[in-house]
């Protein structure tokens, strides 16, 4: 899980993010064109636990490169 507020991916040919659900581990859809958002445990602490903070991973399902290019939003604690 991230700390954050939410972090934003962008989309890729290479799969391999994974999310975990019910105690297992799903592949995360994959596409070039769209964006992967992660709500973190500080967006958990916002909207009073309605949107969780997702466990995650990266799991090498390929011997393809794979390039993460993460933005993460965690605004000041005092403009919230």
């Amino acid at each position: 899980r991230d700390f954050n507020e939410f972090t934003l991916l962008s989309g890729e040919d290479v799969k391999g993010l994974e999310v975990k659900v019910d105690g297992q581990w799903i592949a995360a859809p994959s596409d070039p064109h769209k964006y992967v958002v992660n709500g973190g445990l500080v967006l958990r602490q916002m909207t009073n636990n309605r949107w969780r903070a997702a466990s995650h991973r990266v799991a090498m399902t390929s011997r393809e490169r794979r390039l993460s290019l993460p933005l993460f939003g965690d605004p000041d604690h005092r403009n919230i």
